[in-house]
This record gives C-alpha cells, structure tokens and sequence, in this order.
C-alpha cells in the first residue's frame, strides 16, 4: 500500500487502517507489567505508514495519564554529541514535565534513579553525556562519575 510521503498525526484521519493495530500495540505497552526495558521496530517499505502508526501509537498513549513518552529522530543528527546532546535535553524536559504532575515525588526519584544507571554504563564513553549525567542526576553533591 502506498501512500503520499505526508504521515497522518491523528487516529481519526487514518485512511490506511492501521488505527486498530495501532491500538492493539498501545494497550500492549500500556498493560506490559515488566519493567525491563524493551524495544518495537516498525518496519516497511517507503508509504506503508511506518510514521502514521507511530503517531497513533502515540496518540493512544499519551492519552493514559500515567504514561509519558519521548519521541526522538536520531537519523535526521549525524554527529554523535549533538544527537546525545538533544537526546538528554529532551529527556531532561520529559523527567521535568513528570516531575510537574507526580503525585509522589518517589515516582521521580525511580525515573531519576533508572537513568543514573544507564548513565553510570557509558559515562565513559561520551563528554557529553558524562557533562549531562553530572549537571543533572547526581542528588549526593558529587558526580556520578565520583560515585562510581
């Protein structure tokens, strides 16, 4: 099925009947009851709506209220410490949009404490991540690197 280059934003404008698969894959992630992280690859060829069903997707799960999502391009950023750069300052505006509505600041505290250790594993690896991982995360006056 092709289709213009132009990805419909809306389940409500879908005219390639991917809204039912769309909400079949949100509840998924919406009703998964691990919390070891995971990947979803949507893949096909160039207008079979690969973007169309990840703006619905996105659209069914930004509509539950304990849910908050973070869509990041990397392919449109070719150098790696601009993608990471973008990449924590989206992230860091995503943990502040949460922090604004979180019922207990324990709920922060876990996501905090989740991307410390993610940060922790790389640290080494990139400035930029490291300079993000120090200014950001660290609530024991030291970096994260010192903690290690």
């Amino acid at each position: 099925m092709k289709n213009s280059d132009q990805a419909k934003k809306k389940i409500a404008d879908d005219d390639l009947n991917l809204s039912d698969f769309a909400k079949i894959m949100a509840n998924g992630i919406i009703e998964r009851e691990s919390s070891d992280p995971f990947v979803i690859s949507i893949e096909g060829e160039w207008g079979s709506g690969k973007t169309s069903l990840l703006n619905f997707i996105l659209e069914k799960l930004e509509a539950e209220n304990n849910f908050e999502t973070l869509h990041f391009t990397p392919w449109l950023i070719s150098d790696i410490d601009r993608m990471l750069e973008i990449f924590f300052n989206d992230l860091l505006k995503t943990i502040k949009k949460i922090s604004i509505g979180a019922e207990s600041s324990e709920n922060l505290k876990e996501v905090k404490k989740n991307i410390q250790k993610f940060s922790r594993a790389v640290l080494k690896t990139n400035k930029t991540l490291k300079s993000f991982a120090d200014e950001y995360l660290s609530d024991k006056g030291q970096t994260l690197y010192e903690q290690k």
